[in-house]
């Protein structure tokens, strides 16, 4: 990474995007302050923590993100893991359908250049427990898991980051100006709040979030251990303290509220391929992320001078912020143009 050392910069947001490109801007010299805004839990602690780039290019139409982006990206989480001492799960993913769909997807797979391998009912059914897969499946490599809480706590302790926990009223003449009244000089600002955007009047580019809000469940009991499971909608991922089921997308949404009949609804949709799955014991939790009206993230120069955007990356936060922290840090540190594809640029909403 290349610039000056020594330029102050401030990060608003402690989500997946906002503390990785803390950490990486720390690392190459600038002093950062990282302001948390705190209250409910954000969006990145509440995900499942998914990094999966082949499956995210196959199953979601709407990402927005070419897949060679999305595979660079992931290709990140090497060097950034051996940073933060943190290893993903890198047991793959499987995506369970209809042997119509799967070789729908599998020629879907070829085309965009992923691997992908078919896998038969039993070959499937062996790789996680109680998992019933009639048709068969499609396996990758290329998809892993992290931990949110474990990366957010580990990347927390790596960098000499100051943190500040508080929001941001204002920014002006280099000034960081807190609700709370207290004050800090910054060189540059990068707002990276998700769907909260208290700070649009300064930072136009903002009004082109919109938020959605996400049911994911945590249960007791299910497979521990195994790929992550992809269905035709939604996700199971083996974890030693419970699976993880998710998730619902509420366009529109920000409030964290839980609704019963989501729950029961992706609790069902999760049984389709585990009949054995026990609700006893579950724990719903609701986050809300944000999205553009083209589903591509906001990275990059605001209109306003000296201000920065990260956000928008709807549900692929954790895949995307390692690639987005690289550029950022380099444009922000050389004062020149985050080297990301074009349809990043938060200008590109006037």
């Amino acid at each position: 990474m290349s610039g000056p050392t020594g330029m102050k910069v401030t990060v608003a947001g402690a989500g997946a995007l906002g503390s990785v490109l803390a950490l990486f801007l720390a690392d190459a010299g600038a002093e950062v302050t990282l302001v948390d805004p705190g209250g409910r839990p954000n969006a990145s602690a509440v995900a499942a923590g998914m990094v999966a780039p082949v499956f995210e290019a196959l199953l979601d139409g709407d990402t927005g993100v070419d897949f060679a982006v999305l595979s660079e990206a992931a290709a990140l989480w090497g060097p950034l893991s051996a940073r933060i001492g943190v290893q993903p799960d890198r047991a793959g993913a499987l995506a369970v359908a209809t042997a119509e769909t799967l070789e729908a997807w599998e020629a879907a797979a070829q085309r965009l250049g992923a691997t992908v391998a078919r896998r038969s009912a039993g070959e499937a059914e062996a790789l996680v427990s109680g998992l019933k897969a009639a048709d068969g499946a499609l396996f990758t490599t290329g998809d892993f898991r992290i931990d949110p809480a474990a990366v957010l706590a580990a990347v927390a302790r790596a960098g000499s980051v100051r943190r500040v926990l508080g929001r941001i009223a204002g920014y002006s003449a280099g000034v960081v100006r807190l609700e709370a009244g207290e004050t800090w000089a910054a060189d540059r600002l990068v707002v990276a709040t998700g769907a909260a955007v208290g700070l649009a009047e300064a930072v136009p580019e903002l009004k082109a979030l919109r938020p959605i809000k996400g049911h994911i469940l945590r249960l007791a009991g299910g497979p521990s251990a195994g790929p992550m499971v992809r269905l035709a909608r939604g996700y199971l991922c083996p974890s030693p303290g419970g699976a993880i089921v998710g998730a619902s997308m509420q366009p529109g949404r920000c409030d964290t509220e839980i609704e019963p009949e989501v729950v029961a609804r992706l609790l069902d949709q999760a049984r389709a391929a585990f009949p054995a799955l026990d609700g006893a014991g579950l724990v719903a939790a609701a986050g809300v992320r944000a999205e553009t009206p083209d589903h591509l993230p906001l990275a990059g120069r605001s209109t306003t001078p000296d201000m920065w955007i990260a956000g928008g990356a709807r549900r692929n936060g954790w895949l995307l912020a390692p690639l987005i922290a690289r550029a950022l840090t380099d444009a922000l540190l050389s004062d020149g143009e985050p080297q990301l594809p074009a349809g990043f640029d938060p200008r590109r909403f006037g």
